[in-house]
């Protein structure tokens, strides 16, 4: 069985909710970076949600934080030589 994290760069985290990994790197920011944050604060284990996301919740939080680390050191060079 493959592991969200495995699949990619999917555009959308979440279909039920249409959770966007962009969306959930920006959440990551703000602390929501751990899988029991993660499940509560996008709801994903409600009624408008299949469920699909929580039960792989450990692999959507290592890919939130691998596309977070990503994001941050493609950033952080550039940002560097600007104040050189």
């Amino acid at each position: 069985m493959k592991h969200i994290a495995d699949l990619g760069e999917p555009m959308f985290l979440c279909v039920c909710k249409a959770i966007r990994v962009s969306e959930a790197v920006d959440a990551a920011r703000a602390g929501v970076d751990t899988p029991t944050r993660i499940r509560q604060h996008f709801g994903f284990d409600d009624d408008e949600c299949c469920g699909r996301c929580a039960e792989h919740i450990d692999s959507v939080a290592h890919l939130v934080r691998i596309k977070l680390r990503q994001i941050d050191g493609a950033v952080a060079p550039a940002s560097a030589a600007a104040r050189a």
